[in-house]
């Protein structure tokens, strides 16, 4: 029973993910990245079907959270009882966007196993707070910064969810 979290880091490694669908409690692809895994995944795709059907096909395939990265415009969150949420980003000055999907994976997993309040929503804004911070440095890893301003960045995003209808 060991839970398993998978981000794909590109297009063409993501689609290698599509027969191992089953076995994975989170994925946290880009847009591009999900569209690859949906088409590899071998089921149809509805026409004109956007992220939202895309994400519901993989979880239908047995992936139990999708996590839609989408750079400025934030996350996308699909679980596995069928409902959906976006996440806003924080409104930062980029400076480099390299890790910033890796650090956006080690807020949630830090989130999910140790701080926060142990919902999934929480853990992604952690998340988001994470890589914001990433983001505006130009290394690939942030500099120290404060848990506590780490969760009052988390809590600023999680205060703007917002659900959305499937």
């Amino acid at each position: 029973g060991v839970s398993v979290f998978f981000e794909p880091v590109s297009v063409t490694k993501s689609a290698r993910a599509a027969p191992f669908l089953q076995r994975i409690a989170y994925l946290s692809p880009n847009e591009a990245e999900l569209g690859a895994i949906a088409a590899a995944s071998g089921r149809s795709r509805p026409l004109g079907g956007g992220l939202t059907e895309d994400a519901a096909l993989l979880r239908s395939l047995g992936v139990k959270n999708v996590l839609v990265t989408r750079g400025s415009h934030g996350v996308l969150i699909a679980r596995g009882d069928g409902t959906c949420q976006h996440l806003p980003s924080l409104g930062v000055r980029v400076a480099n966007v390299n890790g910033a999907g890796d650090c956006l994976v080690a807020g949630v997993i830090r989130a999910l196993v140790g701080a926060g309040n142990g919902s999934l929503e929480y853990a992604v804004s952690y998340g988001i707070a994470v890589a914001c911070e990433a983001i505006q440095t130009a290394g690939n890893v942030p500099d120290l910064v404060s848990e506590e301003g780490i969760e009052a960045s988390a809590l600023q995003v999680f205060s703007r969810r917002r659900e959305i209808a499937t």
